[in-house]
């Protein structure tokens, strides 16, 4: 059993100003959202801008697309205590032509880059106003900051352990394209996980990505406790889980099959719920399913292509209850109408169950289940930004009542089956 990262991503897009309803703006700063992208002005010589985020977030990445409208700087900000007063802020100077790092605390900067600034690299855009891509990321006590995929800085700094991500200059005017944050629990840190599913169940319109397995913290092994799981609020609150990897639910940390058919309908009270090849509970085959793109998969992921999977929706499982399909990207019906991509919507609580790439690991799959990362990074990413994040409507059912839905990704995975592979091998 491999046990990743778990991950809060979210994104910003800027299609409309109710994103940054609740950011702050700092001294001298002014904000406007207009034709896809945030329009930054900052004046009076502040190095000040406007915030977002959690005051308790502690290791994160943020990554921006910037364009620079007017002005000598571009800046990122991290872990801000209070702005314009104490924070780290990374900096793309038009005067120096460099780019630095500095730690203001008091309102009195200290420059830490840790030696000769680097050149400000030439940007490669060519629809007038320079635009980069900028990654500043904090790690416990390193901060590393990248312009255009190529390290800039790399330095130690232990003055703050959080704050709050923002954006910003000093006497410019920066337009930004879009703005991404992923935050990192500790590996293993399944509790951290457990501790972000209460945080985000009340309201709805958050995003749950678990890559095959089903942390304890969130439903307990062994199905001990059927009823009312962390797991099964989150999705009654009206939010979204998104399963790949493995049979849903079916598996905790571990390396024991520790929930077996039970978990999934336990968590979405739907007693004849199997994801199995063929149709009900003791309907395993050996061999895959074959899925083909539907309408929607080609028009929406035209990367996607017929392949295997394992764990398909079975549709006719859900015809007696309040779930209901809400888009499949691929198909097969040579048995019984099975989906997968696809999301389940249900018409009682607002929750949403999505599958992608469910695959029991056998040699020929394994290309398809290491792949489910590039699916949560891409595909599914597509999808997310196309209908959850542009509130577009699907099946004309209302998606997104939160206008700023938060993600988390669970990056844990399930063990390659020894009797698939002749031999007992990790995936990776």
């Amino acid at each position: 059993m491999l046990i990743g990262h778990t991950a809060l991503a979210i994104l910003y897009e800027f299609d409309s100003a109710k994103e940054i309803v609740d950011w702050e703006l700092g001294p001298q700063a002014t904000a406007e959202v207009k034709d896809g992208m945030l329009e930054l002005t900052v004046a009076g010589g502040q190095n000040s801008g406007i915030y977002f985020g959690e005051d308790n977030w502690t290791d994160y990445r943020m990554e921006v697309k910037a364009r620079k409208i007017a002005g000598p700087y571009f800046h990122l900000f991290v872990r801000t205590q209070e702005p314009a007063v104490d924070f780290y802020f990374m900096e793309i100077s038009y005067n120096s032509h460099t780019t630095s790092l500095f730690m203001f605390q008091g309102g009195a900067g200290n420059e830490i880059t840790g030696g000769p600034r680097p050149k400000r690299p030439d940007s490669k855009d060519t629809k007038g106003g320079d635009a980069y891509t900028i990654v500043f990321e904090v790690e416990g006590e390193t901060l590393r900051t990248y312009i255009d995929g190529k390290l800039m800085v790399e330095n130690q700094d232990k003055t703050y352990d959080k704050g709050r991500p923002g954006l910003g200059g000093r006497d410019s005017t920066v337009a930004y394209e879009y703005v991404e944050i992923n935050e990192a629990f500790e590996p293993k840190d399944i509790k951290g996980l457990a501790d972000w599913v209460k945080a985000h169940t009340e309201g709805g319109g958050n995003t749950l990505i678990l890559t095959g397995i089903t942390p304890s913290t969130i439903y307990p092994i062994g199905n001990a406790k059927p009823d009312g799981s962390l797991l099964e609020e989150f999705l009654d609150a009206g939010n979204t889980i998104f399963n790949t990897g493995e049979y849903t639910f079916y598996t905790s940390e571990g390396p024991d099959e520790t929930n077996g058919q039970s978990a999934l309908p336990n968590i979405i009270d739907v007693p004849e719920a199997f994801v199995w090849m063929g149709k009900g509970p003791d309907a395993w085959q050996a061999n895959a399913v074959e899925m083909t793109p539907t309408q929607d998969g080609k028009d929406h992921v035209p990367s996607l292509k017929k392949y295997n999977t394992s764990y398909p929706f079975h549709l006719e499982d859900y015809e007696k209850s309040p779930w209901e399909l809400e888009i499949a990207l691929a198909e097969n019906d040579d048995q019984d109408p099975r989906v997968e991509p696809a999301v389940l919507y249900n018409e009682d609580t607002g929750g949403r169950l999505g599958i992608f790439v469910q695959t029991y690991v056998v040699m020929s799959h394994i290309r398809v289940f290491r792949g489910a990362r590039l699916w949560v990074n891409s595909s599914l990413t597509t999808i997310y930004q196309r209908f959850y994040r542009l509130n577009r409507p699907i099946n004309n059912n209302d998606l997104g009542k939160t206008e700023v839905p938060r993600i988390a990704v669970s990056y844990q995975q399930s063990a390659v089956r020894e009797e698939a592979v002749n031999g007992y091998q990790k995936s990776s």
